[in-house]
């Protein structure tokens, strides 16, 4: 018995995140949270990210310019993805929640490459009175986790690569100019590639948009209906035979929806009558 619970004890120790104490390092790794945060909270709040890798500016303590590169969390998952050898897909475990004395609480998340059987942790605080903290800080406990598994040549390639070929894709705090460099071939694999992440994260923004209208509006929309109404207006099959500039045409018709109260009744209306057809 003892032997199991150190064991358990061994496998869910947490990592503490630790920021350098001199003030230019602290300066940028706040600015890094700040372009995160930004991102995250978007998503979680169902608006469409495509961006996998962010850039801007940051001047030394000599005044020097320089660019601070990073990737968002689906950067990091793309990049996990495309690895060039041993290609695999995190396993997210079952978030973990230590309660602190000051009423906020740290979220422990565990992520598990299942080659290597490789586990690494990661942890975020977050507000339990604030209404998308929860959901952001397990984003992030999962971006600090993945970013223990990538090796930093890997990330440097992958920005390398995007800056190079869909520069589009990187993401300016600050308004700069982006300046492709060399490109660097990031992978072979034909596992899921940026286009295919590209395409997951508008789906899920869409039916993420759904369940926002539910919550300010009360209307609760049948999710299989809405998909359907949209395969039948397109003419598609799958939701995901629909491209990525159709799918941001999805969500921005859905969030005009909903903040229109006629049209949103209108809507709620016409679904209701649509046959749902399960996809083979």
């Amino acid at each position: 018995m003892t032997s199991a619970k150190m064991e358990k004890k061994k496998i869910t120790k947490r990592v503490r995140r630790v920021i350098p104490d001199d003030v230019q390092n602290k300066s940028i790794a706040v600015a890094i949270e700040k372009a995160q945060a930004l991102l995250l909270t978007k998503e979680v709040e169902g608006q469409i990210i495509d961006k996998l890798a962010y850039s801007f500016p940051q001047k030394d303590k000599n005044g020097k310019e320089h660019s601070i590169d990073g990737l968002t969390f689906w950067g990091y998952k793309a990049c996990a993805e495309n690895a060039r050898v041993n290609a695999w897909t995190p396993v997210f475990m079952k978030p973990e929640y230590t309660p602190l004395s000051n009423g906020k609480v740290i979220l422990n998340v565990g992520v598990k490459n299942p080659k290597t059987k490789a586990v690494e942790y990661g942890n975020c605080v977050f507000d339990p009175n604030s209404r998308f903290d929860e959901r952001t800080a397990l984003t992030n406990a999962k971006r600090y986790a993945l970013d223990k598994h990538i090796s930093v040549p890997q990330r440097v390639a992958f920005i390398e690569y995007l800056k190079a070929y869909e520069p589009e894709k990187v993401l300016q705090i600050t308004s700069t100019e982006v300046h492709a460099i060399k490109p660097k071939e990031l992978t072979t694999s034909v596992t899921k590639t940026p286009d295919d992440a590209q395409k997951d994260i508008a789906l899920k923004a869409v039916f993420a948009q759904v369940g926002n209208i539910k919550t300010k509006t009360g209307v609760n929309l049948d999710k299989e209906k809405v998909k359907q109404y949209f395969k039948n207006k397109s003419g598609a099959v799958s939701m995901r035979d629909l491209s990525v500039v159709e799918l941001r045409q999805v969500w921005q018709e859905l969030y005009t929806i909903g903040q229109d109260p006629k049209a949103l009744a209108k809507f709620a209306k016409e679904i209701e009558s649509v046959e749902v057809i399960n996809e083979k």
